[in-house]
């Protein structure tokens, strides 16, 4: 299966998606951070990035401007929280391969990945 680096601010949502993935058969790694997802990036090279847009010390948005001009081939999944769909064509623009809204389900996310893992 595919390396999936999480990254969200929350412990509960890197857990709660990290279970999902794991029992898919996903190797899973973790950030906090778009400046942690960065480093680990160059450190593991995951197939896909799971990229939280609102968080502390380097937001999705402008994480997603980084690792774009450093891995221009990067797949990247945005994921925000409803109430944020303004964020989406934005996400695109910028690069990312699929867009995922919180809160989702087990079966939404595993489909977004399946899908950008094409």
């Amino acid at each position: 299966m595919a390396r999936i680096l999480i990254t969200d601010d929350s412990t509960f949502m890197r857990n709660l998606i990290d279970d999902i993935l794991i029992e898919e058969g996903h190797e899973v790694f973790h950030a906090a951070d778009g400046q942690e997802m960065l480093a680990k990036f160059e450190e593991i090279h995951p197939d896909l990035v799971l990229l939280d847009i609102v968080m502390p010390v380097m937001d999705g948005m402008s994480a997603i401007d980084r690792l774009r001009s450093s891995n221009p081939d990067a797949k990247i999944v945005m994921c925000t929280a409803q109430g944020q769909k303004f964020l989406r064509d934005e996400a695109f623009e910028k690069g990312a391969c699929a867009y995922i809204e919180k809160p989702f389900g087990a079966d939404q996310i595993l489909d977004v990945i399946r899908d950008a893992l094409k």
